[in-house]
């Protein structure tokens, strides 16, 4: 049995769930539930932390909903193929990530003032592109966050293709997940 993190946080189970929203649900429940407090309690305030950790990342919040709505069959795991402009995305991504490896590697093995400075014009070049690939993919994950409403608009109207396209969406911004992670890391081994 999966737990209900909506239920937890007293807030219906929605795609599409205002930041502010969980944010107000989780200070007014972990006020009391803390365990410093005299009312705390531990389990519960593990439960509520949980609770927020997983609402707050809508991929995380899509997986979720998955879980808790879908039959048997759209739970079990599936691999999502990547689409074409996904692919073509991950195509920009990986060569970046390993150059910026390259560059880290260059950097160490350089023990002079000048072979640093060298090695100045290609970082600035690197954090450039960081900066750009960062920016790409958060315009692409808004535009994907932005069809949360409709997810929960087909789920209300009891879409029966719904589920599938929950499934390829919370896939979607998984991956942009990671690979703003590694575009993050990648940036402050610049720094």
């Amino acid at each position: 049995m999966v737990t209900d993190h909506f239920a937890t946080l007293g807030l219906p189970r929605t795609a599409a769930l205002d930041e502010e929203t969980l944010k107000r649900a989780y200070t007014s429940r972990t006020r009391d539930a803390h365990p410093d407090q005299a009312t705390g309690d531990e389990h519960q305030s593990t439960a509520l932390n949980a609770a927020f950790e997983t609402l707050s990342a809508p991929e995380k919040r899509l997986k979720h909903l998955i879980a808790l709505e879908a039959d048997e069959a759209a739970r079990a795991w599936k691999t999502i193929p990547l689409d074409e402009a996904m692919m073509t995305l991950f195509d920009k991504i990986a060569p970046f990530v390993h150059s910026i490896g390259d560059h880290a590697r260059k950097r160490q093995s350089a023990t002079s003032a000048l072979a640093k400075a060298l090695l100045s014009g290609e970082e600035m070049k690197l954090r450039e592109t960081a900066e750009e690939r960062a920016a790409e993919l958060s315009a692409l994950r808004e535009t994907l966050e932005s069809r949360l409403p409709e997810i929960d608009a087909r789920r209300a109207a009891a879409d029966a293709g719904v589920m599938r396209d929950m499934q390829i969406l919370q896939a979607k911004l998984a991956y942009l997940a990671k690979w703003q992670a590694q575009v993050r890391e990648a940036f402050m081994a610049l720094v």
